[in-house]
């Protein structure tokens, strides 16, 4: 992702992450290195971020 300075607009990056999924799946890459506790975090991280490379993000239900 190019820095927002580079971009038209903050909404657009806003967009773009959005449309990507990006912070979910930095979450549930976060998620699950905290449940597993691996010795190397960052690996761990970056594996669970490339294996779900190509697959749809996970949805949330809708907050009540």
């Amino acid at each position: 992702m190019l820095p927002v300075t580079l971009m038209a607009s903050v909404e657009e990056a806003e967009a773009y992450a959005a449309q990507h999924a990006i912070a979910a799946r930095l979450e549930a890459a976060l998620n699950a290195c905290l449940a597993a506790q691996p010795a190397t975090p960052f690996t761990f991280i970056a594996s669970h971020l490339r294996e779900g490379a190509g697959a749809a993000p996970a949805t949330r239900p809708p907050a009540q």
